[in-house]
């Protein structure tokens, strides 16, 4: 296993995490 890796994979699921709040917030 690779911390880097890991971490790469956070920080991609954490962006998509915060632009779907974003779109939500903006379609409401």
């Amino acid at each position: 296993m690779v911390p880097t890796g890991l971490g790469t994979v956070q920080v991609h699921l954490l962006i998509i995490y915060l632009l779907s709040v974003v779109v939500m917030r903006f379609e409401n």
